[in-house]
């Protein structure tokens, strides 16, 4: 019986050229709505694709993109000056 691991990272093989632009769980569920891929990935859940895509592009830590980075960073300091920062 093959490792569900394998069986994941096979599934997102097959859709590839539609699961490559993935970055998080939004954009999964948006290219789910394609029939053909949300078949394929069934039997997985959004944490297990997502991992599968990550180490489809060669694997590394998990990074926060930098805009989003800049955003939380933005955001901490509003809540830590209060409701006078403008």
């Amino acid at each position: 019986m093959p490792e569900r691991g394998s069986a994941v990272a096979k599934a997102v093989e097959e859709v590839w050229d539609d699961l490559q632009i993935v970055e998080d769980h939004a954009g999964l569920a948006f290219i789910k709505r394609k029939p053909q891929v949300a078949a394929k990935l069934a039997a997985f859940t959004d944490d297990e694709v997502l991992k599968a895509i990550h180490e489809a592009r060669g694997g590394g830590a998990l990074e926060r993109p930098v805009k989003r980075v800049e955003l939380e960073a933005l955001l901490a300091r509003r809540k830590a000056m209060g409701t006078t920062f403008r």
